[in-house]
């Protein structure tokens, strides 16, 4: 629901030329984005130690949220850039 949402925010700040409603629509999908590496990050981190990984996949969790704040860190890099320079 909030990936559809966004995605019609994109278009109407698309086509009236609203910043806003751009970056609110671009940080709700760095949300989804954050959800969703969240929840397959727990659902690997529940799965038993194999023979590659002796200690497991515990520190997944670890992973997905570096990897969110990463996305998060780019994705205002992509506004700023957007607002300073166009």
């Amino acid at each position: 629901m909030n990936a559809g949402l966004s995605g019609l925010q994109v278009v109407i700040g698309i086509s009236y030329g609203s910043i806003a409603l751009i970056c609110d629509a671009v940080h709700n999908i760095v949300d989804v984005i954050g959800l969703l590496l969240a929840w397959g990050a727990e659902s690997l981190g529940g799965l038993p130690s194999t023979r590659r990984f002796s200690y497991g996949f515990g520190r997944s969790t670890q992973i997905a949220a570096v990897t969110n704040g990463v996305l998060i860190l780019m994705a205002s890099a992509v506004v700023c850039v957007d607002l300073f320079f166009t």
